[in-house]
């Protein structure tokens, strides 16, 4: 059986394909790294019952480390996944409020701890 370089070049395709569409699926659906957990909550404005603050910048932070900071959805949610298990420190700035700070805790790896920033009403500074 002959086989032309249109089949040779059709099959490498192929197979290059399907190692990239695993590769995506895997970072997408694989395993988390090790040793982390995820960090939820919402940035509230005066009390932790206070109306959620759309648009704060969210920030966590160790004295080794910080993260890429996030920004609230409309509800003031966010959301920072593969954190490493350990104590970490949060904190928010938007325009109109003092900046909040809240401490949380990822105590074992795969655990979800949520918490609330409550931000100040305050002065923007110039």
């Amino acid at each position: 059986m002959n086989v032309g370089w249109g089949e040779i070049v059709i099959g490498a395709l192929v197979v290059v394909g399907a190692v990239v569409v695993g590769s995506i699926l895997w970072g997408a659906f694989g395993p988390r790294p090790p040793n982390t957990g995820i960090i939820t909550g919402t940035v509230r404005g005066v009390t932790v019952d206070g109306p959620g603050v759309a648009g704060a910048t969210v920030s966590v932070v160790s004295p080794e480390k910080v993260y890429p900071s996030t920004v609230t959805d409309a509800e003031g949610k966010f959301r920072f996944e593969n954190v490493p298990v350990g104590d970490w420190k949060l904190s928010a700035i938007a325009k109109g409020y003092g900046p909040g700070y809240v401490g949380a805790s990822i105590p074992a790896p795969g655990a979800t701890v949520d918490v609330v920033i409550v931000m100040p009403l305050g002065v923007d500074k110039p």
